[in-house]
């Protein structure tokens, strides 16, 4: 009978030391002498099912800390072309937030946007989207692959040149209060000029899903 130490070589062999399946495959056996795998396809099965234990211990510690009122919020926030004028603008933003909210992504549930123009001291035309959600398990880089996903499917590319995070730690409700318009002082002037555009376009002041 041939040991687990013998058959690990064997298949370390097969297939191939420098990783060249992309898998982590070597590298684990490697590190794991003593745990056997009868095939390639039985380890990939046996890190899906590793990979969904983590992902169920995650979502557990996520309800432990929604429930103490400590669990991470995310703001996303959509850059448009600065060459825009308001109404094409507004209407690109219209059509990607159509689209993000017709996925039906879990990370969307409950979340507030709103859509803003101006930013910074010299209160410069900037127009953008920020999208608040309370955080469901999934890390932030995928929730804006989702978003650029949908950007590339409305081939939004040429009017969309930028989308980022900023993850809140312990902030309970901090990101969606900043959509909802509780800023700092020294945003008034940017506050008064979004109202301006909001008002002229019809446009309300956030938006929640």
């Amino acid at each position: 009978m041939t040991t687990t130490t013998e058959n690990t070589i064997l298949r370390r062999d097969e297939f191939g030391d420098d990783d060249s399946y992309g898998s982590g495959y070597a590298q684990y056996l490697y590190a794991h002498p003593d745990v056997p795998y009868n095939s390639f396809n039985e380890f990939l099965q046996y890190m899906d099912i590793m990979s969904e234990r983590a992902t169920a211990i995650n979502k557990q510690k996520l309800i432990l800390r929604i429930n103490k009122g400590v669990a991470d919020s995310q703001l996303f926030t959509i850059s448009f072309d600065q060459q825009l004028e308001a109404k094409p603008v507004v209407a690109a933003m219209d059509k990607i937030m159509e689209e993000i909210i017709s996925a039906n992504y879990v990370w969307m549930k409950d979340a507030v946007y709103c859509y803003e123009f101006y930013s910074g001291r010299d209160n410069k035309w900037n127009p953008h989207v920020h999208i608040a959600v309370n955080s469901v398990g999934l890390s932030p880089s995928k929730m804006v692959a989702n978003i650029k996903c949908k950007i590339k499917a409305k081939k939004l590319e040429n009017v969309i040149y930028n989308v980022n995070c900023t993850v809140a730690k312990a902030a309970g409700s901090r990101h969606l209060d900043y959509v909802r318009g509780s800023k700092t002082e020294s945003k008034d002037k940017n506050i008064q000029l979004d109202n301006t555009v909001r008002k002229d376009l019809k446009i309300k002041e956030y938006y929640e899903v």
